[in-house]
């Protein structure tokens, strides 16, 4: 059976998801806030019902924090991750818009499995499956060679036409979008690169037009941004 891990474990569907995973033997490693956006005792009370199962364990923390989110993804050690949390509600959104801009925006990456190949004096090569090698900038504490994971963020990832002179600080990506969805102040985009699908949000400016599914484009990740994570 499998290690799960289920960031909002805490949630409604977290919480049913990780019932339904522990029925079926697999390991559960729950992930959540336990924010008081809504009463926190029916939160603790379905951890309690959860740890009823040896074969689940809790961290609590916020996806923000990413010095405990990247030590939590080591120890896990998961075969799975199912990322359901976030900031709920809609209504409260435009009381508390920092919120879910820490939680929602700020709290999701993109994370890239893959393998560190060498490591130089100024770069590195890390050599996705179904993407290929990318040459990356040599971070101050170098990941050791083998197994590890890439993450950034998604408002760290630009996106552009295929044929548009770009900035050449950026590693970029040809890709295709494959779903594009606004949502007010920016647009999401889902976009295949390779055999990967990476995730990016854009600023959304009155008359600028949304990239369509379908649309051939270029990802430009910031180098400087990303984080290794020891897998």
């Amino acid at each position: 059976m499998s290690r799960v891990l289920v960031t909002g474990a805490a949630g409604f569907i977290g919480y049913h998801l990780s019932r339904l995973l522990l029925s079926q033997g697999h390991e559960v490693i729950g992930f959540d806030g336990l924010t008081p956006y809504y009463d926190p005792e029916l939160k603790h009370t379905r951890l309690a019902l959860l740890r009823e199962s040896k074969a689940f364990s809790f961290v609590p923390g916020m996806l923000e924090d990413d010095a405990l989110l990247r030590k939590m993804l080591a120890d896990a050690r998961a075969d799975i991750v199912v990322h359901l949390a976030a900031q709920a509600g809609v209504r409260y959104s435009l009381e508390a818009p920092f919120s879910y801009v820490q939680s929602n925006i700020v709290g999701t990456a993109n994370l890239l499995e893959g393998e560190v190949t060498a490591v130089g004096g100024e770069t590195l090569s890390f050599r996705v499956q179904g993407l290929g090698s990318l040459t990356l900038p040599r971070p101050d504490q170098p990941p050791a060679l083998g197994a590890a994971a890439l993450a950034f963020r998604p408002h760290q990832v630009s996106i552009r036409v295929r044929d548009e002179q770009v900035d050449a600080s950026r590693l970029w990506l040809n890709g295709r979008v494959e779903s594009a969805e606004f949502l007010g102040e920016f647009s999401r985009y889902r976009v295949r690169v390779g055999e990967v699908a990476m995730v990016t949000d854009q600023p959304h400016y009155a008359g600028l037009a949304m990239f369509a599914p379908g649309a051939e484009v270029r990802l430009g990740i910031e180098p400087t941004q990303v984080r290794f994570l020891e897998c």
